[in-house]
């Protein structure tokens, strides 16, 4: 038969210290582990935060984000839509030379397309410009002649406009749309912008912006993507991985330097 264990007043003064001294040390060491992670360079991604805590958390996280990299890729697939045991869809094929200028001047790609992955699982569906020769609030142009598609605030990508550009390919009379995505601007788009409206026409190499570091931003940079299709939600925009292209791929070499690129970009994985 076990025997009842009566607790004295006694054993309570023993206890307590201990108890509180254990979830000092355990809560002390928690925020070392926040402090260090919150003192890291603020380009990194917050991915790069767990990469020196435990060797195999990162295994299963890179497993698990080759996994996730595969099953959105098989999303586009299927989304898009490729014809019964043909090759996965191609993006648009690139309009002739000339059709597409830069975003910016004096500007490079400090974090490329599929760079790093967002905590919701999707790849880094845009390239980053930045460079030694655009400073905070450095002028952004249209890239292409098109329609304003929206602008808004958001609280992930800050201040931001998007452009629907449409072209022809030799062959194929059926226009191909892609539209252009400007993030984390330093304000609203320019009066040329607000004066033209949703639905208004814009020429290419319009000042539309500035750039800046709103919205969920480590740092200014200007967060450029080219998209197949794009949702808004009042000014909550949505420019989901599935949809996008290797922007880089669509615009011009002429003009863009060189730049290094950040630690944390180097690959959606």
């Amino acid at each position: 038969m076990l025997k009842k264990i009566k607790i004295k007043p006694i054993h309570i003064f023993i206890i307590a210290p201990i108890v509180l001294a254990l979830s000092f040390f355990v809560i002390n060491y928690r925020n070392n582990i926040l402090k260090e992670a919150l003192a890291a360079p603020k380009t990194l991604h917050p991915l790069t935060f767990y990469c020196d805590l435990d060797e195999d958390l990162v295994n299963f996280t890179k497993e698990k984000m080759e996994t996730s990299i595969h099953d959105l890729e098989m999303e586009k697939y299927f989304n898009i839509g490729a014809p019964p045991g043909g090759s996965p869809p191609i993006d648009p094929p690139p309009p002739s030379t000339g059709f597409f200028s830069l975003p910016m001047n004096n500007a490079c790609v400090t974090c490329p397309y599929e760079g790093y992955m967002y905590s919701s699982g999707n790849c880094h569906e845009g390239a980053d410009f930045d460079g030694s020769g655009t400073p905070v609030g450095a002028p952004i142009y249209n890239v292409a002649p098109g329609i304003i598609k929206g602008w808004g605030l958001s609280s992930l990508y800050g201040y931001w406009v998007a452009i629907e550009h449409s072209y022809t390919l030799p062959g194929n009379p059926s226009p191909t749309t892609l539209i252009s995505f400007y993030a984390h601007m330093i304000e609203l788009p320019t009066s040329e912008v607000q004066t033209a409206g949703v639905g208004g026409s814009i020429d290419r190499g319009i000042y539309i912006g500035r750039m800046g570091n709103t919205g969920n931003s480590h740092g200014a940079h200007l967060h450029f993507a080219l998209l197949t299709t794009m949702e808004i939600n009042g000014q909550e925009p949505w420019p989901r991985y599935i949809y996008s292209v290797n922007p880089e791929e669509y615009l011009p070499t002429d003009g863009l330097g060189q730049c290094v690129i950040l630690p944390a970009c180097g690959g959606c994985h």
